[in-house]
């Protein structure tokens, strides 16, 4: 007998404890909506507590200018606890107002309502297949880095802008450095060191939509070029030290260079005068010195000699070589006036 009232007792206590596990579905939360691209949507919520039991969750949804209450169209796409708005069930420029009904045996419970515009929750996925180059550069490498737009973006039409930026940094480092490249997807990086490694990541927007994630690090490792350079440098340094060093020399010889390069004038000199005397004596004795010591080519004696004489007049003829009594010869030359027409 007691062991039944002992048994009776424990099966009430396991239904009492039992019925305190057991309750209605915990109130789902909306996490938030975004849009990649303007075309389509997606939604995610968080689950409350089972209750104990199975609960299902179900998405509902209302829209401006559309009549009713609707259903998620799709639970699938996007993974758990979410729904996916295709390109018939997005529109622009509208409000929708979201719940999430959670639902199990014993009640249900259903999210705060959720209210979104399209246009505001605008926010693209993170750039793919971004490639970072080291670039050869006469004077000094550079990193090229480059990534492809979006496939599911409609770029050409212009219904979008796609606009990006990027950042790197050295693999070690905490400092990052980010630059805006606009509609462009490559960039060039030319503030860099040799010998390191560096990382870089890209993030991009639509219009004036949020920022997307930063994509994940891409890094490479560049080369010392200093190191592959060190001959050439060794070469320029030693053609570069000859120059000098000759220059030096010529500085430090210059007296015995100019001497060879530009031998000294000989003073002038005159012949039977003591250089001496040039220097330290009067000038009454010098002019002596040059009267008494030059010698002058002798004059001969005035020979009487015959000369010739040509006269040449216009009009009138000279006198007959008789009418002249000097011992010379003389040449008549009559001229006769010019004819006149």
């Amino acid at each position: 007998m007691r062991t039944d009232l002992r048994l009776a007792l424990l099966l009430l206590l396991s239904a009492a404890v039992e019925s305190n596990i057991m309750s209605p579905p915990g109130k789902p939360v909306l996490l938030g909506c975004r849009s990649p691209e303007k075309e389509t949507f997606t939604c995610w919520w968080e689950p409350g507590s089972g209750g104990g039991l199975p609960t299902t969750h179900r998405f509902f949804y209302e829209r401006e200018r559309l009549e009713g209450t609707h259903e998620c169209p799709d639970y699938l796409s996007a993974g758990k606890n979410s729904c996916f708005f295709d390109k018939g069930h997005t529109s622009i420029w509208v409000d929708y107002y979201l719940t999430v009904v959670a639902s199990n045996a014993l009640g249900n419970a259903t999210s705060d309502p959720f209210k979104i515009d399209v246009m505001e929750i605008v926010m693209p996925d993170a750039p793919g297949n971004i490639s970072l180059q080291v670039m050869k550069r006469e004077d000094h490498p550079y990193l090229h880095v480059r990534w492809e737009r979006p496939q599911n973006t409609d770029t050409e039409s212009g219904w979008v802008t796609i606009k990006y930026e990027l950042r790197f940094k050295q693999e070690d480092g905490n400092e990052w450095k980010e630059y805006a490249s606009g509609t462009q997807t490559q960039f060039n990086l030319y503030n860099i060191d040799p010998g390191r490694t560096y990382v870089v990541q890209v993030r991009r927007r639509l219009d004036h939509s949020l920022w997307s994630e930063w994509s994940n690090s891409t890094s490479v490792e560049t080369f010392n070029y200093r190191q592959r350079e060190k001959p050439r440098w060794i070469l320029l340094s030693s053609l570069s030290t000859v120059p000098f060093l000759t220059l030096c020399v010529l500085v430090m010889k210059r007296k015995y260079v100019k001497q060879c390069l530009l031998p000294p004038v000989p003073g002038p000199k005159i012949r039977g005068i003591d250089v001496q005397l040039l220097k330290s004596g009067r000038s009454e004795d010098v002019n002596n010195a040059l009267i008494i010591n030059q010698t002058f080519p002798s004059v001969s004696a005035w020979k009487d000699e015959s000369e010739d004489y040509l006269i040449v007049s216009d009009d009138v003829c000279l006198p007959d070589s008789s009418q002249l009594s000097k011992k010379k010869e003389k040449l008549e030359y009559c001229c006769r006036p010019p004819l006149r027409l």
